[in-house]
């Protein structure tokens, strides 16, 4: 193990963390803090929470978090259109037998909106 100045051998939280929620896979975040804290670690809920997320995700197989309009999802300009409407639109359009009926269907639309 890697050690410090002083010659003591460094303890990773991390990994500690992972191993007091193996062995207690039932306690909560807040019972398995007071436990490393008890053992001389600075732990804390939050930690031992995020460290089970991390777990967690890793099982489900999802890797780390999109960011956010990555996946053609959220904000856009007024002039542009998201991935999202498209193939909400496309759906729309096969629905309705194509995209010469879709275009019937909206100028319909527009005529009665006026």
């Amino acid at each position: 193990m890697a050690t410090k100045k002083s010659g003591k051998p460094k303890i990773v939280k991390a990994k500690a963390i992972r191993d007091a929620l193996a062995a207690y896979p039932g306690e909560q975040p807040k019972d398995i803090a007071l436990r490393l804290t008890a053992e001389g670690l600075k732990v804390t809920a939050q930690e031992v929470s995020n460290v089970k997320s991390q777990i967690k995700r890793a099982a489900e197989g999802r890797g780390s978090m999109p960011r956010p309009g990555a996946t053609g999802e959220g904000a856009v300009s007024e002039d542009m259109v998201s991935v999202k409407n498209l193939k909400k639109v496309k759906a729309l359009a096969c629905e309705l037998g194509g995209i010469a009926q879709l275009r019937r269907t909206l100028e319909t639309l527009e005529k009665l909106m006026i």
